[in-house]
């Protein structure tokens, strides 16, 4: 209530005057975020007009060893030592303004465009496949990746299964795991021999391409363009342009499926995101860009260490020198007498998780505390840049090559490189934010409504760039509700990989690729019911898309 006036002196007066257009000022810069200012995620929805789900954050457990009662299995909580000073980064500057992009020389319209031929997009597509069973209506889609590769972890070096019991796959996963241990079984070779599938890349990679292209025919109505991302928008006009090898090409679509871990679509088409440890709420387009990871924000904003996961082949006698491998970005003077490597990494490899795990043929997946490249900056710059993924992953590639050829030189000269990745392991890059946001509360009590996907691993499990790797063991079965995948603000996208959860469920199953092949079931799923109404993905009803889930084999 405004109080009755009262006579001042004047010099207060004067200073009054002066505090409350203070205090107007101060007013005006808090209701105009600047750029790259974090809005928390309950304000970001109020600004735009909407609603989000609020939660208690669970905090931060204890990295202490614990044992449960009688009644549950017993778990453990572990940890590494935290990393030392960041590896050097190909170049922690921000890129250059964007340049002005050409007319597209080329046009053509689908009904789909999928961002990444990764486990998600992959199942998406098949997803969209099958769906014409019950919608016989088929759709065309334009499947996008950055070159010609299949872009799933799965195909890029990353053999033995994240599955706590095989019994958890279903959907377009169970399909794609039934195919690999059918093709081995044809030779012989028993791809489980403990339950957990043991895969090499190459095989992956064969079958995943069959989705895409049938024996070098291509598919019926899919289109695959290899390319980069330039531009994109979803309102009016709904489209993507894709700088292609021989010109650009405009894609116009009816709906997104962003399939990405980084997020480049969505954040491309404005979505909102968060990223890191935090929860703060980051737009590109809006000018409020996630602040680079530094020592005063505690490195908030730093995705995960990621990985180059070289297939490695043993010998019977001396394996062929990384020296003379040969690969495009190995520069063999990269490596002198100075080389630095953990003489305990080196005298531990012999009985490490990688030389444990036998994939087919007498190879092993290299994936190890010390191949975690964990430097905040890289990963942070991998996710917001796609312009420095060529020299980052150059950069991996050399770092991770001069190991193998130490242990080479050092005790080891039956250790050969049988495969090199095309694209590091991203354990995560953005979270985009969906009409619900799935906590790890939720993981914790149980199956939650509208659950579009399900898996089982590790409660938590995070390579953290500074503070070094963390797991707590517990089983963590997650349901991820289908509003994770439906994107705040833009219902004709939905994002598949880089789902909406807080930081702590990110790090469980969801980040596991059994569980991200299978939302991207689910957003197939979902825009097939939606185009067949003609309506946008966020006016459909769960139990639609529950139907079609059951009848492809999905486990919710």
């Amino acid at each position: 209530m405004a109080q009755p006036p009262r006579r001042r002196h004047p010099r207060l007066a004067a200073t009054a005057a002066v505090a409350a257009i203070a205090l107007l000022i101060l007013a005006a810069l808090l209701i105009v975020t600047p750029a790259g200012s974090p809005v928390p995620r309950a304000a970001a929805a109020t600004q735009l007009g909407r609603t989000t789900t609020t939660f208690r954050m669970v905090p931060r457990p204890t990295f202490t060893t614990t044992t449960t009662g009688p009644t549950t299995s017993s778990s453990t909580t572990t940890t590494t030592a935290p990393n030392p000073e960041p590896e050097p980064q190909p170049n922690p500057e921000p890129g250059p303004e964007p340049e002005p992009q050409p007319e597209p020389t080329e046009t053509c319209e689908v009904d789909v465009v999928i961002y990444g031929t990764t486990s998600s997009g992959i199942g998406a597509l098949r997803s969209l496949q099958l769906a014409r069973a019950a919608y016989p209506s088929p759709l065309t889609v334009a499947i996008v990746a950055g070159g010609p590769h299949m872009e799933s972890t799965i195909a890029q070096g990353l053999a033995v299964e994240d599955l706590y019991g095989s019994n958890a796959a279903s959907g377009f996963y169970r399909e794609f795991r039934d195919a690999v241990m059918k093709e081995y079984a044809a030779v012989g070779i028993n791809a489980a021999p403990a339950g957990r599938l043991l895969v090499e890349p190459e095989v992956a990679a064969r079958i995943l391409r069959w989705y895409v292209d049938y024996n070098g025919r291509g598919r019926p109505g899919v289109m695959f363009v290899q390319g980069r991302l330039t531009q994109a928008d979803d309102g009016a006009e709904r489209y993507v342009v894709v700088q292609t090898p021989t010109g650009t090409l405009k894609i116009n679509t009816r709906y997104f499926i962003d399939a990405s871990p980084e997020g480049d679509l969505a954040r491309m088409l404005g979505a909102d995101y968060m990223m890191g440890r935090g929860e703060d709420v980051y737009n590109d387009t809006a000018g409020r860009t996630a602040p680079r990871p530094t020592r005063e924000n505690d490195w908030d904003t730093s995705p995960q260490s990621m990985s180059i996961l070289l297939t490695l082949k043993i010998h019977n006698g001396v394996a062929p020198s990384v020296a003379q491998l040969g690969h495009p970005s190995y520069d063999p003077l990269t490596y002198g007498t100075d080389f630095k490597f953990s003489e305990w990494a080196r005298a531990a490899f012999a009985t490490s998780w990688t030389m444990r795990y036998v994939l087919p043929n007498n190879k092993r997946e290299l994936n190890e505390a010390w191949g975690d490249y964990s430097n905040p900056d890289t990963s942070y710059d991998w996710v917001m840049y796609p312009e420095k993924r060529a020299a980052i992953r150059a950069t991996l590639h050399n770092w991770i090559l001069n190991k193998v050829r130490y242990l080479q030189e050092h005790g080891y000269p039956s250790v050969g490189v049988a495969s090199v990745p095309t694209r590091p392991y991203v354990r995560d890059g953005v979270r985009v934010l969906g009409l619900t946001v799935y906590t790890q509360e939720q993981i914790l009590a149980g199956p939650v409504r509208e659950s579009v996907a399900y898996g089982n691993y590790a409660l938590y499990d995070r390579h953290d760039t500074i503070y070094g790797s963390h797991q707590d063991s517990r089983p963590g079965h997650v349901h991820v509700p289908m509003g994770a995948l439906q994107v705040q603000g833009h219902p004709w996208l939905l994002a598949s990989t880089a789902v909406s959860t807080d930081s702590r469920a990110q790090c469980s199953a969801v980040r596991m690729e059994p569980v991200r092949a299978n939302l991207g079931g689910a957003a197939g799923i979902i825009v097939a019911i939606a185009a067949a109404s003609g309506v946008s993905t966020q006016d459909i009803t769960y139990e639609a898309v529950r139907r079609e889930l059951l009848r492809q084999g999905y486990s919710l």
